[in-house]
């Protein structure tokens, strides 16, 4: 008799799943590099890009409706099924497997490198080490506890974007945003494919199905309310970010975040943007 999974992940821990999975380096990374081609029209970027998401998210907001969609197997199970392949399935999968090795390693290093710069002592590999082993060992113990730890750091994460967010409304100078497009519709238009990675990780929604309560009714309104609000929190951060500081500085910075909380917040202020940070490495 092969074992099922157990359905211990309510719709709030599917929201932290996405969330957590999308709010990622990207956003805190991306935005300002983006500058560099597009000036301050970048927020506008994540708007526009908005329709597109939804319609990479529609196909499997419809797999999850169905039957199927309260299997496990996610990804492989809506291709497979679609193709009527079980070896494009496999492959497809087999892929993707060997792409998110690439990104646990990757934000795990990220995680240990941007904590030792906030700590000052330690070793970038060994935390990064030591997260990994973290939810290698939370996964072992059971799914339940996976989604205790994801609400607990996306609410953290939340609460810095709170406090990056905010105040730096009151900050924004407007003289930053003329001329809105300083490389004209070409920039802008080239920069949206850059901008798209940071909604990566939508798909991953999909591979929660069969641990997820009652998921054809719950995963396709938390895949498409989820991605409203990623596009909301995309807008808000990118918009205060260019607002604060010019698009030429912020092309400039290697940590542009860490730059505009800087112009508004006491020191304090920055260990809770920097915590955030931390958290999207972590809950991605």
């Amino acid at each position: 008799m092969i074992p099922k999974l157990k359905r211990d992940l309510s719709s709030w821990h599917a929201y932290a799943l996405m969330l957590g999975g999308m709010i990622g380096a990207g956003v805190f990374v991306v935005t300002g590099e983006a500058g560099a081609q597009a000036g301050p029209a970048v927020p506008f970027g994540y708007i526009i890009l908005l329709p597109i998401l939804l319609s990479s998210a529609l196909a499997y907001m419809i797999f999850l409706s169905t039957p199927l969609g309260k299997h496990s197997g996610g990804a492989y199970i809506h291709i497979s099924r679609t193709f009527k392949s079980h070896f494009t399935g496999f492959i497809f999968m087999w892929f993707q497997f060997i792409a998110m090795l690439g990104v646990m390693t990757i934000m795990a290093i990220s995680f240990g490198e941007y904590l030792y710069s906030m700590i000052g002592i330690g070793s970038p590999l060994i935390f990064a080490t030591a997260l990994t082993l973290l939810f290698y060992v939370l996964n072992l113990i059971g799914v339940k506890w996976f989604g205790k730890f994801q609400i607990i750091m996306t609410i953290l994460l939340l609460v810095a974007i709170v406090v990056l967010v905010v105040p730096g409304l009151f900050f924004i100078d407007f003289k930053n945003y003329s001329p809105m497009l300083p490389y004209g519709w070409s920039g802008l238009i080239g920069v949206l494919p850059i901008l798209f990675f940071s909604y990566f990780g939508f798909e991953q929604l999909a591979q929660a199905g069969g641990e997820i309560k009652d998921p054809q009714k719950s995963l396709p309104r938390t895949m498409f309310r989820g991605s409203l609000v990623i596009m909301f929190i995309y807008f808000l951060i990118s918009f205060v970010a260019f607002g604060v500081i010019s698009h030429e500085k912020l092309a400039a910075s290697h940590s542009a975040m860490a730059d505009v909380a800087a112009v508004y917040l006491p020191a304090g202020g920055n260990w809770i943007v920097g915590l955030g940070i931390i958290m999207a490495f972590a809950t991605t």
